[in-house]
């Protein structure tokens, strides 16, 4: 397996988060080469090379808006292709990931497509005590807490969310809803892209989803239409605690997606 963080390194702020990532892997034995990660103004001649088009409205619109989401996108795309070509599993972190445990012995053989390292949304007020006490999502019954099972990855809804369009649903092209089952009209995808191994079959799954819908923000094309969506049932990878994603979403400092679109997450200009 290799082992990946994303750095945007003419960021300031990129680069003092990714550091202690590095220094955090290092402690659970990992030691994940560095990839220069993709700006957002830089993101469509990525795009243009794989020849990948923003078909969907909806994903036009989200990465339209911010180029940080794009430069994310073409971030991982770059790490996907690569995956498939080196025929390796990949562990693909970003630059706010945070590791907390090591990683299972058996985890490679546990997943068929991707498995993501954090069950949990950073986006929900409780994500830190999720964290710490585990909620209600996956009952324990006979197992203990500290032993790391792998399970089918479901989404935590959003309360401000409708009901009648449940976080993780994607659309077609004229904007309807595309089912990935016949009686069920709403995916499944990744809360964030902080933390994930991919096999390189999995990543040949996005790869074709890609070329057959288009390109979306990098968490919507990890998704049960294309995937097997697996994840663990305890956080070994999290957005780093010194970085509450709620709080910098608001600031548009830390997250990989927002990065750029402030002064103070610019590219630095004596580098």
């Amino acid at each position: 397996m290799k082992c990946f963080i994303i750095i945007l390194k003419e960021v300031p702020i990129s680069i003092e988060i990714g550091n202690k990532c590095l220094e955090q892997a290092k402690k659970f034995g990992i030691k994940p080469d560095i990839f220069n990660g993709i700006y957002g103004s830089e993101a469509d001649s990525v795009f243009e090379k794989f020849n990948y088009k923003i078909k969907n409205k909806y994903a036009k619109r989200s990465m339209n808006k911010q180029p940080g989401v794009r430069g994310c996108t073409a971030s991982h795309l770059i790490l996907l292709n690569n995956c498939i070509k080196d025929d390796v599993p990949y562990l693909i972190m970003e630059h706010d990931s945070y590791i907390i445990r090591s990683l299972p012995n058996n985890i490679i053989n546990s997943f068929d497509d991707i498995i993501r390292l954090d069950p949990y949304h950073p986006m929900l007020e409780s994500y830190n005590e999720d964290i710490k006490h585990g909620n209600t999502i996956f009952p324990y019954n006979n197992f203990n807490k500290n032993d790391i099972r792998f399970i089918q990855y479901k989404k935590p809804n959003l309360k401000s969310v409708k009901k009648n369009r449940l976080f993780g649903t994607l659309f077609d092209d004229d904007g309807a809803l595309i089912s990935s089952r016949k009686d069920d009209t709403n995916y499944e995808y990744f809360a964030g892209t902080y933390g994930y191994i991919i096999k390189p079959n999995g990543a040949k799954k996005v790869i074709r989803y890609i070329e057959e819908y288009g390109l979306f923000p990098a968490d919507w094309l990890f998704n049960n239409f294309c995937l097997n969506l697996m994840t663990t049932s305890e956080t070994i990878i999290r957005i780093h605690p010194d970085y509450n994603a709620i709080a910098n979403k608001k600031k548009r400092l830390s997250t990989t997606t927002n990065l750029g679109e402030n002064h103070e997450t610019k590219r630095s200009r004596n580098s």
